[in-house]
């Protein structure tokens, strides 16, 4: 309850205490006459509201002796009975009240997976390898690992974001539109097995496959493996909240950073989905997996039917940045998600340790792209043009279904395939970038001018000697680094 094993994780006594200031701060505070349980808690437990007060270090909330965890305790109990109390009277109608209690109870289950995830951390430093709890028996048995199928997706424009009906986090939205060239998504997660083929393929020591900042972090950690993983007695295990036990070679790999994730898809030939792809993929689908509820603390094999949720986090390769028309909400609670946007990546789906009621399509987890403590695993996705990626099983490609509804996407003039690429004609920046990949002839009129100079002066060129003169040449590479945007 009291230990903090790093920085970046939290005492379980600190989490029951800050979700408890949480209530009681932003929620309690608008009872006339209300007064905190003890004032100097606040600094203990606020994490990072500036507008709320000052803070405790992060890496030192594991020195907090007190209050101890049975003061905690009765304060959460307090707390739960003055809420209560709140909810029942005329103030507890009021929109913004409610609005903010929903917002208290969707943070408290963030916080309910964040104490499961640190606790194995914590649990995992302890040489005696002590569980959590024992492992339940597999109700389905085993399962296998089903083939590889790649669902196609046509390219169309797609609206993403929350568009309202239920509770969302405000990074969720404004919806908006987005328009997405064809894709396709794998139709399960990576396995264990799976990504042990990379490691053994010497993965973690082919810095082609890798980011330079991730090879570099890799190398320095000593990364062979993911987290929790070890090889033992030539046998390979991974340390969970049921203790110590063999790697399922068919259950969904976990606790892989994004580095890890990046340089897996390059090693099978496939690439990580973007955000944008995998919310409109997910969109009409139930939420449905393996989740808390389950009682497995540890990605399991899903058997023929690999759902979108649940299991492991998805990474993907989109920035955490705010949707466009963004405008975080004022206040404390304005600082909720929108000053973390930078530097982070974005994650999908839910594990095996969140809520099932706390998912939805549009909801977007984050973490820095060397975060391995989180359940993170990997799901792979192509573009419809590339050969088939390097994979060690059998693949697929089936169609993903289209509402009844929905018209078929038609084929938009601003997109062109060539040479394995696709390039989007936009506006600015963008247009120049998408004449590096096209023939000169089919170059946009902002660029042609500069494109036809280098074309003239290389066919007067072939025509005399053969051989381009030095000055023309150097223009030509000139014209052609100033079409380029890396």
């Amino acid at each position: 309850m009291v230990v903090q094993s790093m920085p970046d994780a939290s005492p379980v006594k600190w989490h029951l205490a800050h979700t408890t200031w949480f209530f009681e701060t932003f929620l309690l505070a608008r009872v006339p006459g209300f007064r905190p349980r003890d004032e100097r808690w606040g600094h203990l437990f606020n994490s990072y509201y500036v507008a709320a007060g000052s803070r405790h270090a992060r890496p030192e909330r594991g020195l907090l002796t007190r209050p101890t965890v049975k003061e905690v305790l009765d304060w959460r109990s307090a707390v739960d009975d003055q809420l209560q109390a709140l909810l029942a009277s005329p103030l507890g109608r009021d929109p913004e009240t409610l609005a903010v209690a929903e917002l208290g109870l969707q943070h408290e289950q963030q916080h309910q997976e964040l104490i499961l995830t640190d606790l194995q951390h914590a649990l995992s430093r302890n040489p005696l390898e002590v569980a959590y709890r024992p492992i339940p028996p597999d109700p389905d048995g085993p399962t296998g690992t089903p083939p590889i199928r790649w669902v196609d997706h046509p390219g169309s424009r797609v609206r993403i974001g929350h568009a309202g009906g239920g509770f969302a986090f405000d990074n969720e939205g404004p919806a908006h539109d987005v328009l997405l060239g064809p894709y396709a998504l794998a139709s399960r997660p990576v396995t264990a097995g799976e990504y042990l083929a990379f490691i053994d393929d010497r993965g973690y020591e082919r810095p082609e496959l890798w980011l330079w900042e991730g090879f570099q972090l890799a190398h320095a950690a000593g990364w062979r493996a993911p987290l929790y993983w070890d090889h033992r007695d030539g046998k390979w295990t991974r340390f969970t909240l049921h203790g110590r036990i063999p790697v399922d070679p068919g259950a969904p790999v976990a606790h892989v950073s994004y580095y890890e994730a990046d340089a897996y898809a390059r090693w099978t030939g496939a690439r990580l989905p973007t955000e944008m792809e995998w919310e409109a993929a997910a969109a009409s689908t139930p939420v449905r997996g393996q989740f808390v509820e389950d009682g497995w603390l540890v990605p399991r094999a899903a058997g023929p039917s690999a759902p979108l949720f649940g299991g492991a986090w998805a990474w993907t390769s989109s920035a955490y940045v705010a949707y466009p028309g963004y405008r975080p909400p004022s206040g404390a609670l304005g600082e909720y998600n929108g000053k973390f946007m930078v530097n982070q990546w974005v994650l999908r789906g839910g594990s095996c340790l969140s809520p099932a009621s706390h998912l939805r399509a549009t909801y977007r987890n984050f973490w820095h792209p060397q975060d391995r403590f989180q359940v993170t695993g990997i799901r792979l996705a192509r573009d419809p043009h590339e050969g088939r990626p390097t994979w060690r099983g059998t693949m697929e490609s089936i169609p993903a279904r289209r509402p009844a509804d929905q018209a078929a996407p038609t084929a938009s003039p601003a997109t062109v395939r060539d040479g394995g690429s696709t390039s989007v004609d936009v506006p600015g920046v963008a247009t120049s970038a998408a004449a590096t990949r096209r023939p000169a002839s089919t170059r946009p009129a902002t660029s042609r001018g500069r494109a036809t100079r280098s074309s003239r002066a290389s066919s007067r060129a072939r025509a005399g000697s053969g051989r381009m003169p030095s000055r023309r040449r150097s223009r030509a590479r000139r014209s052609r680094r100033q079409l380029t945007i890396p």
